[in-house]
């Protein structure tokens, strides 16, 4: 039996309807479908299966536990949703993680990064919750639009990632950039798009506003769909010190513990 969490509680399960059903209970927002997929889909590709125990910081609704598979998924987030796929909920802060040491067969803290004052704190909490043998996917966005403000404090790049990561004791072993130069200027145009759409939705009828977002929502889908396709010769991931493309949406990080140095320096 996997071990128990304090302060966890069951979290319940439900469906739950969305603009895109590609993206399960995420709570997306009429100009975030197209980018949300390209992160989802380059996380997914990422993510082990078969862990018996994740923590899943910043994952709220969990929508990553399907492609985890774990038997103990625990989401750890500053509030506790109404919808998540995790198998318990706990209510913290990701500076502070209340989890004890080396729990974690897979650590995962997607678009997290960007929020928390301190992000030494938090690449040293991930480090501490990981098991020695574990492995952590991380992702932050690079080029994207505010949110959550006035907690959106940075955009780091691949550099800056790899040497966070690296200086709170993680080895990091591959780097994957969410889409590309086309990718960041088509998420521009769809969310200056969607302000018109929401604007024309305000004006019509119920029915035929919710029309109108899902028809945006599927625009984007597809959209999504030919950028993953350009970019899938990107999927063995980038050089993180001359990344190409040099623009993009954000970064998956895949890292495991380092191995200490031997203090007898055979």
């Amino acid at each position: 039996m996997p071990p128990a969490i304090p302060g966890a509680v069951r979290a319940p399960i439900a469906a739950h309807l969305q603009l895109s059903s590609r993206l399960g209970n995420r709570p997306v927002g009429l100009g975030s479908v197209f980018s949300t997929i390209l992160l989802a889909e380059t996380v997914v590709a990422r993510v082990p299966s078969g862990a018996a125990v994740v923590v899943d910081v910043g994952g709220g609704e969990a929508p990553y536990a399907p492609a985890a598979g774990a038997d103990l998924h625990v989401a750890i987030d500053w509030r506790s949703p109404e919808l998540t796929q995790a198998t318990h909920q706990v209510v913290g802060d990701a500076s502070r993680l209340p989890i004890g040491s080396r729990r974690a067969d897979l650590v995962l803290c997607t678009e997290v990064a960007e929020h928390v004052a301190d992000d030494r704190a938090l690449y040293a909490e991930l480090r501490r919750v990981v098991r020695d043998d574990g492995v952590l996917v991380l992702s932050a966005p690079f080029v994207h639009a505010l949110h959550e403000s006035p907690h959106d404090h940075r955009r780091p790049t691949s550099a800056g990632l790899v040497h966070g990561l690296t200086t709170a004791g993680f080895e990091v072993t591959s780097v994957h950039a969410v889409g590309d130069t086309d990718a960041v200027v088509a998420d521009i145009r769809i969310r200056a798009r969607a302000a018109r759409v929401r604007s024309v939705v305000r004006r019509v009828p119920g029915a035929v506003g919710r029309r109108l977002e899902r028809a945006f929502a599927r625009h984007q889908e597809r959209l999504a769909d030919r950028t993953l396709a350009r970019t899938a010769p990107l999927a063995g991931g980038i050089d993180p010190f001359v990344p190409k493309p040099s623009l993009c949406l954000g970064y998956v990080v895949v890292a495991r513990p380092a191995e200490e140095a031997d203090p007898g320096g055979s």
